[in-house]
C-alpha cells in the first residue's frame, strides 16, 4: 500500500470511529404525575413528568431521542434534542419532559412505562419508569397560588411550606426555578432576578403532595404588562 492509499484508509477510520456505536446510559430516572390547574379557567389537566440522567461515551450531544411507551395502551409520547426540557440540579443535568399529555387531559394509567433514549447512531438503552395509581382528579386538592402586585412584588399563597417557583420566557424556555415559602418576594431579589425580570412572560407555582401521590401546580400565570 503506498503512502497515498494509507492516509486515505487512516482518514477513513477515523471517521468511522468518531461517529462512535456506543449505545447511551441511563444513570437515573424521575416520574411522577403532575395535576396542573389553569388560573384563568380553573380546569386540571393532568399531566406526565418523565425526567432522565444520561450519558454517551461518543458524547452527550449524540442522545437524541427519548421515547415513553405504555405497552398496554399502546400510546407513545417523544422528546427530541432542541425541544425536550432541560433541567440542572445539583450539578446533574436532567432531559426529558415535564407535559406528557393524554387526550382530553386524562390522568395515565398506573403501571411501568418503557423509557427508550436512542442515538443518532440508532443505539438504545432501555429504562422503566413506574407510574402510581391516582384513581380520580381530586376536586377538594389545594393548589398554590401567585398574586401579582406593583413594583415587582409576588405573593406566594400556599398551605405547604416549600413551594416551587418557575419562571419561562416568551417562547417557554425555563429561565429558572426557586424553592419559595408563602409570603411576598420579588423577582428582583432572586438569584440572577434582575436578567430573569427582564426576560421572563410566565410562571408557575407548585409543590408535591404527599397525601395524593401527585403534584399539584397551578400555570401558567401570563406576566401583566406594566
Amino acid at each position: 500500500m503506498n503512502r497515498m492509499m494509507k492516509l486515505i484508509a487512516a482518514a477513513a477510520a477515523a471517521l468511522l470511529f468518531s461517529c462512535g456505536n456506543n449505545p447511551p446510559d441511563i444513570n437515573q430516572l424521575n416520574s411522577q404525575i403532575n395535576l396542573r390547574k389553569s388560573p384563568i379557567t380553573g380546569a386540571v389537566t393532568a399531566e406526565l413528568l418523565v425526567l432522565l440522567n444520561a450519558d454517551d461515551e461518543d458524547g452527550d450531544e449524540d442522545i437524541e431521542t427519548i421515547y415513553v411507551i405504555d405497552d398496554e395502551s399502546g400510546i407513545l409520547w417523544s422528546a427530541e434534542r432542541g425541544s425536550w426540557a432541560v433541567r440542572n440540579n445539583r450539578g446533574m443535568t436532567w432531559i426529558g419532559s415535564e407535559r406528557f399529555i393524554l387526550p382530553y387531559g386524562e390522568l395515565p394509567a398506573p403501571g411501568r412505562y418503557r423509557v427508550i433514549v436512542t442515538d443518532r447512531g440508532g443505539e438504545r438503552v432501555e429504562g422503566t419508569a413506574f407510574i402510581p395509581l391516582v384513581k380520580q382528579l381530586p376536586e377538594d386538592a389545594v393548589y398554590p397560588e401567585l398574586l401579582f402586585g406593583k413594583d415587582d412584588l409576588i405573593e406566594v399563597k400556599s398551605l405547604e411550606k416549600n413551594n416551587i417557583v418557575s419562571f419561562y420566557d416568551i417562547s417557554g424556555n425555563l429561565l429558572s426555578s426557586f424553592s419559595i415559602t408563602p409570603g411576598t418576594f420579588r423577582c428582583k431579589d432572586l438569584n440572577n432576578g434582575e436578567k430573569i425580570f427582564s426576560e421572563y412572560r410566565y410562571v408557575d407555582i407548585g409543590y408535591y403532595n404527599n397525601s395524593l401521590g401527585t403534584g399539584l401546580i397551578k400555570g401558567s400565570y401570563e406576566r401583566r404588562s406594566e
